[in-house]
């Protein structure tokens, strides 16, 4: 996207954008990697079960898992990416004055 024939207010904006779905992002996989275990342990105290902590020992590496953590790696480098192009964008607007 050519961004450069937008005015500089515009490409701030844009640039504050971008650090915003990153930050927004790399919440919503930290949220969703510390809740998941949180929804097993109330799920069993709802159903009045005993809990087992080797319940990630049950997790065998089949494709499934391969999916996830490519999915989780790939949900990193669009967080790596927004945020080197924002910075990108920032550097081009806010040159440092040597």
């Amino acid at each position: 996207m050519a961004i450069e024939k937008y005015s500089l207010k515009a490409q701030e904006k844009f640039a504050d954008y971008l650090f915003t779905v990153a930050g927004a992002t790399t919440g919503s996989l930290v949220l969703t990697i510390l809740l998941a275990p949180l929804g097993y342990v109330a799920g069993a105290l709802m159903k009045g079960e005993q809990l087992s902590l080797g319940f990630f020992s049950e997790v065998t590496p089949t494709w499934t898992v391969a999916a996830f953590l490519g999915l989780y790696v790939l949900v990193i480098a669009l967080v790596v990416a927004l945020q080197n192009n924002a910075m990108k964008i920032y550097t081009r607007i806010f040159p440092d004055g040597d």
